[in-house]
């Protein structure tokens, strides 16, 4: 199966609201991610993130292809800096990083609890701690920014703001 002209735009569409939200999260803290998830925007992974968005907002994914959609959302996420699972070791991951990290789960946190309206945890706080920092060993520094970042964008965010995006 290949992404259909349709499942490409709405992926566009839906990457480019995602950079967007991501870089109203990093305003809050005087920053700003231009690149951000850029690589989706060009193929080989254009094409495959419209078969992921397309099966993504179906919420069903095919047998024949999870193999092939892991293989995209680790070559995604190993050659991005600011996403965990780059790293064989957590502690690699470097503090200018860990900022774009944090809004990039608040872009997607959020994009599920309040666009999809499906997600198991209620906020990012509790994303981090019972998805991010079981898997992940967060050092004991990267651990005090997390929660100081979250904390920070909790108290700035405006649930209207991130709805006109």
């Amino acid at each position: 199966m290949q992404a259909t002209p349709e499942m490409i735009e709405h992926s566009k569409r839906r990457t480019n609201a995602h950079i967007a939200s991501v870089n109203y999260f990093s305003s809050l803290l005087d920053k700003n991610f231009p690149e951000h998830d850029a690589d989706k925007l060009r193929e080989p992974l254009l094409s495959a993130y419209g078969l992921l968005t397309h099966f993504f907002f179906k919420d069903s994914w095919p047998a024949s292809k999870t193999n092939e959609f892991e293989q995209y959302l680790q070559q995604h996420r190993q050659s991005n800096p600011h996403h965990s699972e780059a790293y064989a070791n957590i502690a690699d991951l470097q503090e200018e990083h860990i900022p774009e990290m944090v809004c990039d789960w608040f872009a997607m946190t959020n994009e599920l609890i309040f666009v999809r309206r499906k997600c198991r945890y209620e906020n990012v706080m509790d994303y981090y701690m019972r998805h991010q920092l079981p898997i992940f060993k967060y050092t004991p520094s990267q651990q005090k920014l997390i929660v100081e970042l979250i904390q920070k964008i909790e108290s700035r965010w405006e649930l209207e703001k991130f709805l006109e995006i």
